[in-house]
């Protein structure tokens, strides 16, 4: 019985977890290139969707944290790079 127990538990938090970081993924995205100017490479991360793809790594245990941090930072600087190079931001 008690085993039943921490598996309810667990499924209890895990989804707990999942609509925290839901909640945090909507907010940030409100907020695209605040307090600066939104421009050409925010809308390529937004349309891509690289912050919610990030946390959807994390939420369904693809990717360590760090792992998709890490990635999404090598994916932003990507982006920033084109947009720099050809002179729009």
């Amino acid at each position: 019985m008690a085993h039943y127990r921490q598996i309810l538990l667990h499924c209890y938090f895990h989804r707990l977890t999942q609509l925290v970081i839901q909640s945090l993924m909507i907010a940030l995205s409100m907020i695209m290139g605040h307090p600066g100017y939104y421009n050409a490479a925010i809308d390529e991360i937004f349309v891509n969707r690289l912050i919610p793809m990030m946390f959807s790594h994390v939420v369904t245990s693809k990717r360590a944290p760090e792992e998709a941090l890490t990635q999404a930072d090598q994916e932003v600087r990507k982006i920033y790079d084109k947009w720099r190079s050809e002179g729009k931001i």
